[in-house]
């Protein structure tokens, strides 16, 4: 009998960004607007989530492992969420920082970190990197952010200076150095230097300043696991435009946080691999 996987993708893209942020700046509002969110989920090891949050001309993205299973087979790098590549359009987008999320933590900071690694707390933006304009048939996307170098970014990507925020005295983009695990991981367990490599469990959240706000849109997530753009090393979602295949979007109306007429897409795929 041959061995079927089902992975699930959903992702939601808010029309009429511009009409929300010139509403909550004529109100004088800090409320957050999500304006892109997607998942994706192969029913085993590979489960996660994205949100882009526009508040006035701040974007917050937050990206989660929400793999919750037992120890079992995550231990493995190409079960930590590594980057996640989107498109932006519209808009520039600078950097601010990148952190651990509110009730993540990092873990196995032992032995790598240095004081300076244990003083930053829950700041990764010395870790993690950000660049846009890219172009690789291994994604869709123009944009990424990434804890792994994938030959597509550099150290000078950084969300901050290296030179204050490194925390291991490793040149980043550093592998999985940092990367995403699911709750269920347990410290110090995983095959070669996978358990004693700093993770982060098992959200991380990134903001950027944003020059238009007004004409900003996101799309095309896809999310990379492990160190390398090649089939062993999943990549979920918009992971190529040699993927995509025209399907039904269902167009809604309606109000969100109080801005009628506010349409919403949403889009399910799902593939079935023989």
């Amino acid at each position: 009998m041959k061995n079927r996987t089902r992975i699930t993708f959903g992702s939601r893209a808010m029309l009429g960004v511009g009409a929300a942020a010139a509403s909550l700046l004529l109100a004088g509002k800090a409320n957050a607007v999500v304006i892109y969110s997607s998942s994706v989920n192969d029913g085993g090891l590979h489960h996660a989530s994205a949100s882009f949050d526009l508040t006035v001309n701040t974007l917050t993205l937050t990206l989660d492992n929400l793999v919750t299973a037992a120890n079992a087979g995550l231990q493995d790098p190409t079960t930590a969420l590594t980057a996640l590549f989107f498109s932006v359009n519209g808009a520039t987008l600078t950097k601010v920082s990148a952190f651990a999320g509110a009730t993540s933590s990092v873990i196995q900071a032992s032995p790598d970190e240095t004081a300076q690694g244990t003083a930053l707390g829950k700041d990764v933006s010395g870790e993690w990197v950000y660049d846009t304009g890219l172009s690789n048939a291994n994604f869709a996307g123009n944009s990424g952010v990434s804890t792994a170098g994938f030959g597509v970014f550099t150290n000078g990507d950084t969300f901050k200076p290296e030179a204050t925020f490194d925390r291991n005295n490793h040149n980043a983009p550093d592998g999985i150095d940092y990367a995403l695990v699911g709750s269920g991981y347990v410290a110090g367990q995983g095959n070669g230097t996978f358990g004693v490599s700093p993770l982060i469990k098992h959200a991380a959240v990134f903001t950027w300043t944003v020059n238009t706000p007004g004409t900003l849109t996101i799309g095309k997530a896809g999310f990379q696991y492990g160190t390398a753009l090649t089939p062993t090393d999943p990549c979920l979602g918009d992971c190529g435009p040699q993927d995509f295949v025209p399907e039904p979007m269902f167009y809604q109306m309606g109000a969100m946080v109080g801005l009628g007429g506010l349409g919403i897409f949403r889009i399910r795929r799902r593939k079935t691999n023989v």
